[in-house]
């Protein structure tokens, strides 16, 4: 039997925590893009609604989906892979390919 460190896991728990984390950061992330996208829709189908009147119902109800629906896509997709990654540390501030280049750095000086 061989142990965590040569089966190519040497720390167990932080793999774990890692795996596991994004799961509560994507379901955090998704319950704000929707609270967001629905004040969204909100406001851009009275927007809408001021220009086109009582009319227009397919365009106020299509319009307001669309634009909230884009802004729920961003955010979920930002917050989910890139804020929360960021501010719980398991993220590299400087780019997705810095902590590559310093260890190719490292190994090649």
């Amino acid at each position: 039997m061989t142990s965590k460190a040569e089966a190519g896991v040497p720390d167990m728990d932080k793999a774990y925590g890692q795996i596991l984390g994004q799961g509560s950061m994507i379901i955090i992330a998704s319950l704000t893009a929707f609270l967001l996208g629905q004040l969204v829709d909100v406001f851009t189908f009275h927007k809408i609604k001021k220009v086109t009147g009582e009319g227009k119902i397919w365009l106020r109800a299509t319009g307001s989906t669309l634009v909230s629906q884009l802004i729920d896509s961003f955010v979920v997709l930002f917050c989910a892979f890139h804020l929360f990654p960021l501010l719980m540390g398991q993220k590299d501030r400087h780019g997705p390919g810095a902590r590559h280049q310093r260890l190719y750095h490292q190994l090649h000086l």
